[in-house]
């Protein structure tokens, strides 16, 4: 199962917790219904995750 994890802390300090971060999908907040459904699409597309 594929989770997008949205938080509104900053990407790094999410990313800095977890060894295998890179693996996961993250939305910061706050992003509007297009940035969402673009999340949405790229997840169920089986798009790697986009680094920084």
């Amino acid at each position: 199962m594929q989770v997008i994890f949205m938080s509104g802390y900053a990407e790094e300090a999410f990313r800095r917790n977890d060894e295998k971060a890179e693996d996961l999908h993250f939305l910061p907040k706050p992003f509007g219904l297009k940035q969402l459904a673009a999340k949405v699409k790229e997840v169920l597309s089986g798009a790697p995750t986009t680094k920084k």
